[in-house]
Parts: structure tokens; sequence; C-alpha cells
């Protein structure tokens, strides 16, 4: 898979709808899977055991006017499908109740981060060979900094992928890719926090 199909098919656009109100987002792709087998030499098949989808926390959970947090009424994420000549959206709907079951976020607001739980309904979508869905990808653990060969400081190069605002190819329904740089020490944990800058032209999140 070329860089290209990798960051066109991690990220998916995210709409979510409370008390009449609408709301837009990026969400990734992230799996876990079984520990290799040290013993066998060369590939080997390993089994998913986990499929999430990341993306803000502000962005999973609506607020009231007075700052309270919410679960939306629905939450639907997308893959996309071939229809004829045309590449359209396919949504997943999750209702209050399917966000409750299979949400989970940090027990401290401050951390904007929340994730769902999505194997079965993939699953269940991969057994359709009917539904002319485009492949998707997804992260893993392998693929974060520390656990391959990509080395991080201070000012290297960092990229942001995802849907703003509206804003994206609509034609081909690929996301928006902006560039920027890390700005603060890695692994440092800015302020105390574990966490570190980045520099991009970003709404909030």
């Amino acid at each position: 898979m070329t860089l290209d199909d990798k960051f066109n098919t991690i990220s998916t656009i995210i709409l979510t709808n409370y008390q009449g109100r609408s709301s837009q987002g990026t969400g990734f792709f992230f799996h876990e899977q079984e520990k290799k087998d040290p013993s066998v030499q060369g590939g080997q098949w390993v089994a998913l055991t986990k499929l999430w989808l990341i993306t803000n926390r502000h962005v999973l959970l609506s607020k009231d006017k007075d700052g309270t947090e919410q679960v939306p009424d629905s939450f639907i994420f997308h893959l996309r499908k071939i229809n004829g000549s045309r590449i359209e959206w396919f949504p997943i709907v999750l209702t209050s109740e399917e966000i409750r079951k299979r949400a989970k976020v940090h027990s401290n607001s401050i951390v904007d981060i929340g994730a769902i739980e999505i194997l079965d309904l993939m699953t269940e979508l991969i057994k359709d060979s009917n539904n002319n869905l485009i492949q998707w990808s997804s992260v893993t653990e392998e693929n974060l900094p520390g656990k391959n060969k990509i080395e991080v400081e201070v000012s290297d190069e960092a990229i942001t992928i995802g849907y703003p605002k509206g804003f994206y190819d609509q034609l081909n329904l690929f996301p928006i890719v902006k560039s920027g740089i890390i700005a603060s020490r890695w692994n440092a944990h800015f302020n105390g926090n574990p966490y570190f800058l980045i520099d991009v032209k970003l709404f909030p999140g």
C-alpha cells in the first residue's frame, strides 16, 4: 500500500447529532492484534483482537449550553463505497445506547481523546460482499514512535490528516493533509502533562 493510500484510508468523517444540533469531526482506525510467534520465521498471520475508532473527546461527547458533557443522540462514522461511477459515503450509525456501550474516554476530561470499539461492526460489513466498500486501513501500536525505527525530536516535521469543518475532497472523499512541526521536546511531558506540542494550523482538538 502506498503512502497516499494509507493516508486516505486510515481516517473517516464523523457526524454527530444532539438535540437538533449537528457537528463534524475526524476519526482514525486503530487495531490491536495477537502477538507474533517469535519461533516462526518470515511473515505470519495474526488475528485482530480489537478495532477502535479514535477521535477527539469533544467530537464523541456533545455539550449542553452549560458545558455539561452528554452522549449525542446519534454518532455516524463512514466508509467509502463505489456506486456506479461515483464514490459515496457509507454511513455506520451508532445510537446513544450503543455509544454508552462501546465508547471509552479518560477519567480526566482535559484529555481530548475518545475511542469506540467497532471490530464486530466492521466484521459484519466485510461479510457482505454486495456493499461495494472501498478498502480501509488502520494504524497499530507498531506504527507508533518508540515501537519502530522512527526517531522523533523537537522541530521534526509533523502532519495532520482530517476533514476540517466540511472542507475536503468531496469527489474522492479524501481527507486534507496539513504540515507542521513538533514544537516541544519529545517525551518531556510539556508542563508536567503526558503530551507534546505541535505547531500547525488547525481547529481546536
